[in-house]
């Protein structure tokens, strides 16, 4: 029994017609009698009788009809159904990061540019980020530093992240553009959490020294860390970028001038995945955001 037969079967029940059957169906009248007959052979009943040069249903074929209208009724469902999972395939994506403060302004971009767009963010140590990837938990990363060390996926770069110093009003930093680390490690410090982007530069910088800060605060909320420098409870290491976040700030730092003081921020999706056109899209407007964001950070940090 195929879908075709049963294709036949309903057009001529429902035409009651053989000629006409055939001609609506496009197929000669002698091919769609032989598959009707075939159907019958299968089920073992006829299913319509002949009334002169018409036919019709007989209680076989009436019942038959009445269940087949429900199974293509279904058919139909299931069609509508696959494709709209396909569509929310296409407009869906989970994007996981370690640096969240450019995700607002990402999003933004995102939405604006395509708004039948649904993103769905999340926030997660870089540890856990390359587990998300691996068991399709999420279908992209952007993080610091970089995941080069899985052959399973593929990282494109997006941005060397400046390191600047934020600091209260009324710090001794204030008259200070640019400041060494050396300077600054009797300082207290406030920092991130292990495995977020900030606190992974933060480390780094100061194994260049091998010193280890006193940090006072270590938050898993990256930006409440304004909210503590700003209430003076010591100073803090973060991206140049962030600052643009934070106007208060903005007359507030000092640019790390000890040796390759930043991070890299990149873009990491599994190798084998199938992307789609909203992943490629997604691909397309993260570098477009990054590739604007030192046009953007000259604009604001001027001081």
């Amino acid at each position: 029994m195929e879908i075709k037969q049963l294709l036949f079967f309903k057009r001529t029940a429902e035409l009651e017609h053989m000629t006409k059957a055939a001609n609506d169906l496009m197929v000669s009248e002698p091919f769609l009698s032989k598959s009707i007959s075939a159907l019958e052979k299968e089920l073992g009943v006829h299913l319509f009788d002949h009334v002169g040069r018409r036919i019709a249903l007989n209680p076989c074929g009436k019942a038959f009809y009445q269940r087949l209208l429900n199974i293509f009724s279904e058919i139909e469902n299931a069609k509508k159904e696959v494709r709209n999972i396909s569509l929310s395939q296409q407009t869906r994506l989970t994007v996981v990061t370690n640096v969240s403060q450019y995700m607002p302004s990402l999003l933004k971009l995102l939405m604006e540019s395509k708004p039948e767009m649904k993103i769905r963010q999340l926030s997660a140590p870089r540890r856990d980020i390359i587990g998300m990837l691996l068991n399709g938990e999420v279908d992209f990363a952007i993080c610091s530093p970089p995941i080069k060390e899985n052959i399973e996926m593929k990282t494109v770069p997006l941005r060397f992240e400046p390191g600047v110093v934020i600091f209260p009003e009324g710090h001794w930093l204030k008259n200070r553009t640019e400041v060494n680390l050396e300077e600054i490690t009797g300082e207290t410090f406030i920092t991130a959490a292990q495995g977020y982007g900030a606190r992974e530069a933060f480390d780094s910088y100061f194994e260049q020294l091998g010193f280890s800060p006193p940090i006072v605060i270590e938050t898993g909320d990256t930006g409440s860390v304004f909210r503590y420098v700003e209430s003076g409870l010591g100073i803090a290491a973060v991206s140049m970028s962030a600052v643009l976040q934070e106007p208060s700030f903005r007359h507030c730092y000092s640019v790390i001038g000890t040796g390759n003081s930043g991070g890299d921020v990149a873009l990491t999706w599994r190798a084998n995945q199938y992307i789609s056109q909203a992943g490629k899209f997604f691909i397309e407007k993260s570098q477009e955001y990054f590739s604007g964001l030192d046009a953007f950070v000259e604009e604001h940090l001027v001081r």
